[in-house]
């Protein structure tokens, strides 16, 4: 029997692949200042030499008022995560799945088979953790959770989890991995985003090109309504990214460069977008927009927002 409103033990578990452990440790710092976490990397110590079976039964069978998912496709195939599933479908089986929030870390997001087309689930990629927390913590209050009081000692260890993050963030942008990790993210968008002008040009009849410019390794020039884009990425040393986005500079007209026509007319900027490649979070990376970090993209998510972006400024701009 599922415990009573005022007698749950943990406001809200987290279940989680391994490989989403960095974002479910994020989440859970978000929370843990107002709520009665249950997280099994800080569990660890209480849970040694108990019967794991039942323990994470018992926690997201009952004990838990929320169950957070990060959903992937391997979540349920591991000994815990089957445990835990079995334990959260047993229960919505009684009571539905209104305790529950799923959060898809694969991509393109799924869920599972098994849970109702009606149950909603978060889109971690466009509202970000921020606002999970806030989704996770009007969840917690609508079935009868109260904020409570962080412990001074919680409070060191959030504290030195995110002193270490922010080290680990430095430290990427300083090095061969972050430079290498960059390099091939920024091939990977350029690709990605020939990929989708092909597409357009196939379902819209739209012909978009996109050609490299002369002289310049990482510059490309993206066009074909008028509207030029010239795209560019140049790291100033071979071990560092730090402050070196991609820079995005839309064009009235084709800009002075060398291999292309000069201008008839005087180029007018647009509009200029700065993404710059980063670590988000623990084995989290991606672009993040500079005049707004409250989104993060991956290389084929940046380039489909590129080519939206693109449409948009055509259209608002017709070649005169």
């Amino acid at each position: 029997m599922e415990n009573a409103p005022d007698k749950f033990e943990y406001d809200v578990a987290f279940s989680f692949h391994q490989s989403d452990q960095g974002l479910a440790q994020q989440l859970n710092d978000l929370l843990q200042d107002r709520f009665k976490t249950f997280i099994y990397t800080e569990q660890q110590k209480f849970l040694a030499g108990t019967d794991g079976e039942v323990t994470f039964n018992a926690v997201y069978g009952g004990k838990a008022r929320v169950v957070v998912v990060f959903y992937r496709k391997e979540w349920g195939l591991t000994p815990f995560t089957r445990i835990e599933e079995t334990a959260i479908r047993k229960r919505a089986f009684h009571k539905g799945y209104g305790f529950t929030l799923f959060i898809p870390t694969d991509e393109p997001p799924t869920a599972p088979e098994w849970l109702p087309p009606t149950q909603l689930w978060f889109g971690l990629k466009t509202f970000g953790l921020d606002v999970a927390a806030g989704v996770v913590e009007h969840k917690i209050q609508t079935l009868g959770g109260e904020p409570s009081i962080e412990s001074a000692s919680d409070r060191a260890k959030r504290f030195t989890r995110a002193e270490k993050l922010r080290r680990d963030q430095s430290q990427f942008l300083k090095s061969d991995k972050g430079y290498a990790a960059a390099t091939a993210a920024y091939d990977e968008f350029v690709e990605a985003l020939a990929e989708g002008a092909d597409a357009i040009a196939d379902d819209a009849g739209i012909r978009l090109m996109m050609k490299p410019v002369p002289s310049y390794q990482s510059m490309r020039v993206f066009y074909g309504l008028g509207t030029v884009l010239v795209i560019g990425w140049e790291p100033k040393y071979l071990n560092e990214i730090e402050d070196c986005p991609v820079r995005l500079e839309y064009y009235s007209h084709m800009p002075a460069l060398p291999g292309f026509m000069p201008p008839h007319s005087t180029p007018r900027s647009l509009r200029v977008n700065y993404f710059q490649y980063e670590m988000l979070g623990p084995d989290r990376y991606g672009y993040v927009d500079k005049s707004n970090r409250t989104k993060s993209y991956s290389p084929t998510d940046l380039s489909s927002l590129v080519l939206k972006t693109y449409i948009d400024i055509a259209e608002r701009n017709p070649r005169d």
